[in-house]
């Protein structure tokens, strides 16, 4: 079987309806929302709540890395709304509908840190709930997923939240999950190769535990996103490929994987 992978979808529904037609199963890897559009402030979600302006100064916030003031910032937009909660997940799920009406059956999901977990799942049919901390048995794999993001101190004020664990949380995921195969995460491994950015010029978040588990269960592959324009798409570790598949909102194009070349 060729398994078709792709990550950060951000809003590219046409790049991800290709993606459906053209493979025999397909394995989503997250961020389905366009939370902000880096190079359309005026669309996303908060583009489109309070404008393009806004939006644009949320990403510069984010991009030269002064996450406290860019959370800061958002606050004071959403505290400035009569229904802040009520306005963000009418958003979130118009978003969700849309990617749902491209989604086949023969489609594995997890999510990523600019996700929902509980509207996604509010919304999606029982097949495509998000996977976390499970294994999916196919074609004879064992496929491992672990959702979300993690960070030392999550940030939890509302009505945005990421879906961030704590390094310990998202550690003790990880080690539940023991062995598998191929192990799906939304963001990387710890390895600088595979974390650094080249555009935002800084190393982005990583998943703590996956190097150890990788070390220790030798899966055939790790495949994940999170890190839109790699210094490195692959890195070999061990026997294990690890390998971003790419930032589907401009790429188009997913990482595809026969089965029968994985099997043990």
């Amino acid at each position: 079987m060729h398994i078709s992978v792709v990550s950060d979808i951000h809003g590219n529904l046409d790049g991800l309806r290709r993606a459906v037609e053209q493979a025999e199963f397909l394995i989503v890897l997250g961020d389905l929302l366009q939370y902000i559009d880096y190079y359309a402030p005026e669309a996303g979600i908060l583009g489109a709540i309070f404008g393009a302006e806004a939006s644009a100064d949320i990403a510069t916030l984010r991009t030269s890395g002064r996450f406290e003031e860019m959370h800061a910032r958002e606050q004071h937009l959403w505290n400035s709304l009569d229904d802040p909660a009520r306005t963000l997940t009418d958003a979130i799920r118009a978003q969700y509908s849309a990617v749902l009406e491209v989604l086949g059956p023969r489609t594995l999901v997890t999510l990523g840190n600019v996700d929902s977990p509980s509207e996604w799942d509010s919304v999606a049919p029982a097949g495509l709930r998000h996977r976390d901390g499970e294994i999916v048995e196919l074609d004879d794999l064992r496929i491992g997923f672990v959702a979300g993001g993690a960070l030392k101190k999550p940030h939890a004020k509302g009505p945005w939240n990421y879906f961030e664990r704590s390094h310990d949380q998202y550690r003790s995921v990880v080690l539940d999950l023991g062995q598998v195969d191929v192990l799906c995460t939304h963001v990387p491994p710890d390895i600088e190769e595979l974390r650094y950015d080249i555009v935002t010029e800084r190393s982005e978040m990583y998943g703590p535990g996956l190097v150890e588990a990788i070390d220790r269960h030798h899966p055939s592959l790790s495949v994940f996103g999170h890190v839109h324009h790699p210094y490195a798409t692959e890195v070999v570790r061990g026997v294990t490929r690890c390998v971003n598949v790419g930032f589907i909102r401009w790429s188009g194009e997913p990482f595809v994987f026969d089965t029968s070349e994985l099997h043990r």
